[in-house]
């Protein structure tokens, strides 16, 4: 029955941690804090030793420490390149693009400058953060001296590791988007243009500034406007065909319209 509780209890924080960093995923909106709180998360649900996030940096060929929770005092960069010139647990992992246990050999920690703790050697799980075979980084846990990582802890920390790849290109894409957004606003509301937003029914439901300029009428009163009312009786035949043509997903050349500003002047714009 111990076994069976144990077994239970285990696990219950592996489903725990899971639906923890998931929930952090959907959530965060910044890799930072979404690298320390994933191994925050680890540590506490688990009970880790010691968990660390490094992530590749191209601008500077190195790999820094983005997320750490534990006993360890890691290094901020470690060299990785083409060269091996990197420290000693990682290289099989660069080699094999596959997660890599240590089982707390002393002689092989003796060998690597970037371990601080040469006498109390924990076993370790690294775990490359892959996309398209490329490695993005590492996530790397280590464990009480004595306990081996199971299968079941191996899954857990691939799983998490390939979200933690999801959310990257996530918060990436978005990011991307929020730029994009910004410069087509920053084009709307400088070009010379006119540009409006119409409705299906044809009703105005936004205009540019240079339309409010040219047209001399108030967002107020653009807001009360059909299309129709400010297209100059010598088009409204041509831009009703090009209207119908846009409802229906037709692709269409660019044409110029002659508008009718609030004074009653003709003005074109395409």
């Amino acid at each position: 029955k111990k076994k069976s509780d144990e077994k239970i209890k285990h696990l219950n924080s592996l489903l725990l941690a899971i639906r923890n960093v998931n929930q952090l995923i959907v959530q965060a909106d910044d890799l930072k804090v979404l690298f320390q709180k994933a191994t925050e998360i680890l540590i506490s649900t688990r009970g880790y030793k010691d968990v660390s996030i490094f992530s590749q940096n191209d601008d500077i060929n190195k790999m820094e420490l983005v997320g750490h929770s534990g006993i360890y005092n890691c290094e901020n960069c470690m060299s990785f390149d083409d060269t091996g010139n990197n420290p000693v647990c990682i290289n099989e992992v660069i080699k094999t693009h596959s997660t890599q246990i240590i089982s707390g050999i002393i002689d092989f920690h003796k060998k690597c400058k970037y371990f601080d703790d040469k006498t109390h050697v924990h076993p370790t799980i690294i775990v490359p953060l892959i996309d398209k075979r490329r490695i993005l980084g590492f996530l790397t846990v280590c464990y009480e001296t004595g306990i081996n990582p199971d299968e079941g802890d191996i899954k857990l920390l691939e799983e998490i590791a390939g979200d933690i790849v999801f959310a990257c290109y996530k918060l990436n894409a978005d990011k991307k988007l929020i730029k994009n957004q910004e410069i087509l606003k920053d084009l709307v509301e400088n070009t010379a243009e006119i540009i409006l937003n119409i409705s299906q029914s044809g009703k105005i439901i936004f205009a540019n500034p240079s339309a409010y300029k040219t047209l001399g009428f108030t967002e107020e009163a653009v807001n009360e406007l059909s299309i129709m009312d400010i297209i100059s009786s010598r088009d409204k035949a041509n831009f009703q065909n090009i209207f119908e043509q846009l409802l229906t997903g037709e692709k269409i050349e660019k044409k110029e319209i002659l508008f009718i500003a609030k004074s009653g002047n003709e003005t074109k714009s395409d």
